[in-house]
């Protein structure tokens, strides 16, 4: 069509196909620059068949144009204070996010998966799923029987047109069990003299760096036995490195012994 408007000039016209066949069939880039659908938006397309004595007829169609990447953004789990880790407390939880299409078409679906491993993800990935649909834009997935552990949640946008958006992702920690200690020695209930305290420090998430027990004494933090000093591998075997009482008075002490993940 010509600036006014006017589809009557074929000179204003692109041609894609010329022939004598009664079938026939053109691939259209509708991003040239000559059909002028450089934005997101609603166009018509007209095709017109002429004939040799300059005869023709028309025939037209409305399509969208969408050239917006979808975004999209998780919003909970919450990032931890450190901006590393995600902490999850429960087995059942819903984790939740915000997607957006601009000035596109529209988001279709959000799509998530959950990593056990920490490999990558990828759009062909066989295991991807569709998020509950919530009050638009908003997405929730609703989750539970997840083994403790560090994990990855992916989640991708896809738009009405087929574009996705990036994959974005949230590494969280699945902690529901709280860490257990046994004492294997502890004194009797009056001592001569001074003794160790020795025991087992077990988590089922794993015993981490930010695990520490801690021997209180008359209420007064005496000690912290840090990982290093717990032997993982021989079942969180550990012993007070100072000896008790930490004062040299007789008296009645009172402890209390704690191990925090």
């Amino acid at each position: 069509k010509d600036e006014d408007g006017d589809f009557s000039k074929q000179s204003s016209w692109t041609q894609v196909w010329s022939g004598t066949d009664t079938d026939w069939s053109c691939v259209v880039d509708l991003t040239q620059t000559n059909f002028e659908c450089e934005t997101d938006g609603v166009y018509s397309l007209i095709l017109r068949a002429v004939d040799e004595n300059g005869k023709y007829t028309d025939i037209s169609f409305n399509y969208i144009i969408d050239f917006t990447v979808p975004t999209v953004k998780i919003t909970m789990p919450l990032t931890s204070e450190d901006g590393s880790v995600s902490l999850v407390e429960t087995k059942d939880f819903t984790f939740q996010g915000i997607s957006s299409d601009g000035s596109g078409t529209g988001v279709e679906k959000v799509f998530w998966k959950i990593s056990e491993n920490g490999t990558a993800a990828a759009y062909e990935d066989a295991e991807w799923s569709n998020a509950i649909s919530g009050n638009v834009p908003y997405w929730s997935i609703e989750k539970n029987g997840i083994t403790e552990g560090n994990k990855i949640l992916y989640v991708y946008a896809k738009d009405e047109a087929g574009n996705n958006s990036k994959i974005e992702k949230k590494i969280f920690n699945l902690d529901i069990s709280k860490p257990e200690i046994t004492l294997t020695s502890e004194p009797s209930s009056i001592v001569s003299s001074k003794f160790k305290f020795s025991g087992t420090a077990f988590d089922s998430n794993s015993l981490s760096a930010s695990d520490t027990i801690a021997i209180y004494e008359d209420g007064i933090l005496v000690e912290t036995i840090p990982l290093e000093k717990i032997d993982v591998a021989n079942d969180g075997a550990w012993t007070s490195e100072k000896d008790y009482p930490s004062k040299d008075e007789d008296k009645k002490y009172t402890y209390k012994i704690k191990v925090e993940d």
